[in-house]
């Protein structure tokens, strides 16, 4: 399992990312459904941000299939100055909300917090070019400044660092 931390002034844990109505490979926040299954099948579309969808993710235990809720739905990319870094071996990326974008995503992760019928294993993924780059369990309701992510590889937090550089 992937651990997020989310950086204001004091650290928290969790996930985030942007996602773009008219991108048609958007970085996306989603809830997850259910558990991920194993699968051989990993091919996927980039689904419409308010389309659930069941998305492949490469996950340390082998290929998955993971069933999504909608996106966050912003107006437009929810994150924005992104950079990777390396912290103790581990794939880092760091990334700040767009302005006023922390509605769209605080909504999804009140949801996953409160294990709600949107979310109801409060976890939340994200996915970049409709494929799973991260899952981690939310552990705030509310969000805001900068946010840390920690991805399972260099490869998944370069994807997630260059879609949302390039407003995505």
């Amino acid at each position: 399992m992937v651990r997020w931390f989310v950086v204001a002034a004091v650290a928290l844990s969790l996930p985030a990312c942007g996602s773009s109505k008219a991108d048609p490979e958007p970085v996306q926040v989603r809830p997850l459904l259910v558990a991920c299954l194993a699968s051989t099948d990993t091919s996927a579309a980039t689904p419409a941000i308010g389309d659930a969808a069941a998305l492949p993710w490469a996950s340390p235990d082998g290929d998955q299939r993971c069933a999504t809720g909608p996106a966050a739905d912003g107006d437009g990319p929810l994150f924005t100055n992104a950079e990777q870094h390396s912290l103790d071996g581990a794939a880092i990326a760091t990334a700040e909300f767009v302005e006023g974008a922390e509605v769209a995503f605080n909504q999804l992760a009140a949801a996953c917090f409160n294990r709600d019928s949107v979310c109801p294993t409060g976890q939340m993924v994200v996915a970049v070019a409709g494929r799973i780059v991260s899952v981690a369990s939310v552990q705030a309701p509310t969000f805001s400044g900068a946010l840390q992510f920690t991805f399972e590889s260099p490869t998944d937090a370069e994807k997630f660092t260059e879609a949302v550089n390039s407003g995505r």
